[in-house]
C-alpha cells in the first residue's frame, strides 16, 4: 500500500481521547525522559496545559522559526518541535499547500482546551516534527 493510500484511511482522533489529559501526566511522562534535568516546559497560552520542552525545539531547512503564509493569507510565525506530547493531531494528512515540500500535515491542538497551536508535519520516510504558533505557547506558567 503507498502512503498517500495508507494516509488516507487515517481517521478524525477522538477529542475525548486525547494523549496526554493533564499537566501532572506529561510532568509524568517527562520524568522518565532522559533530559529531564534539561528540560524547561512551554505551555498552551489559553489554558496552561504542558505542551512540550525546550529540549523539543529543532531546525528545519536550517532555522527553528519561520514565518508562513496560508492560502487565506493567514500569517503564522511558527517554531519546529521534534515532540509536542500536550498535542492531539486531528484531520486526515494533507499536502495540499504544505509549507515543507514532500511533507504531509495535519492540524495540532492542545490536548486539553482543543485550542489550535499549529501542525504536525510528516514525510514518506518517517521524518516528523510540530510546527507550533510561537504566538499561541510560553515559556512562562502564569
Amino acid at each position: 500500500m503507498s502512503l498517500k493510500a495508507s494516509l488516507e484511511n487515517t481517521t478524525i482522533q477522538n477529542f475525548d481521547n486525547p494523549r496526554i489529559e493533564s499537566f501532572p501526566q506529561l510532568i509524568e511522562s517527562l520524568d522518565h525522559s532522559p533530559l529531564k534535568s534539561q528540560r524547561e516546559l512551554l505551555y498552551c497560552k489559553s489554558c496552561w496545559q504542558a505542551i512540550a520542552t525546550e529540549n523539543d525545539i529543532i531546525q528545519v531547512n536550517n532555522s527553528h522559526d519561520h514565518n508562513v503564509c496560508n492560502p487565506d493569507g493567514l500569517w503564522f510565525h511558527i517554531g519546529c518541535f521534534r515532540l509536542a506530547l500536550g498535542c492531539h493531531l486531528v484531520g486526515k494528512p494533507s499536502q495540499h499547500h504544505s509549507w515543507f515540500p514532500s511533507f504531509y500535515w495535519q492540524h495540532s491542538l492542545c490536548s486539553y482546551c482543543h485550542n489550535h497551536l499549529g501542525w504536525y508535519f510528516e514525510s514518506g520516510n518517517q521524518d516528523h516534527f510540530f510546527a507550533l504558533i510561537l504566538d499561541k505557547i510560553s515559556e512562562d506558567y502564569e
